[in-house]
């Protein structure tokens, strides 16, 4: 039998995290969620779990530890470097999109206002193969 994928949401806004796991199931009915509303929450989880996630949703603006400081410590393990981590954020800044980069994401997306954007931004992401490590 195949395993099921594992995607990881930090993200503190609640109602967000609702849509995208519609979608994400609508698309894809074999993901295991993890759920964390901060970044210090979101590295508990991550090191508890069995196998790498195959992909990571971040938020930028979280209580307690923010989108970017979450990254810089998953990256720092290299057991993360294939994963696909994607900033999922209400942040239209040039600058978070910069140093997002430069921390080695997959994609920085502006959270779309309608389901079906969301649905069509998500599809396109559950595409990308994961690197192997």
């Amino acid at each position: 039998m195949k395993k099921n994928k594992t995607l990881i949401i930090i993200d503190d806004d609640e109602e967000d995290v609702m849509m995208l796991c519609d979608v994400v199931r609508e698309l894809d009915n074999n993901i295991d969620f993890v759920i964390a509303n901060n970044g210090e929450d979101a590295l508990e989880k991550i090191q508890a779990l069995q196998s790498l996630p195959d992909f990571i949703f971040l938020d930028l603006n979280m209580p307690r530890m923010n989108g970017k400081q979450c990254l810089k410590e998953i990256r720092k393990n290299d057991n993360y470097s294939g994963v696909p981590v994607i900033i999922y954020t209400t942040s239209s800044s040039e600058r978070d999109k910069v140093e997002s980069a430069e921390l080695g994401i997959s994609h920085f997306i502006i959270k779309p206002n309608t389901y079906q954007e969301i649905f069509t931004v998500v599809e396109s992401i559950l595409q990308i193969p994961r690197a192997s490590k």
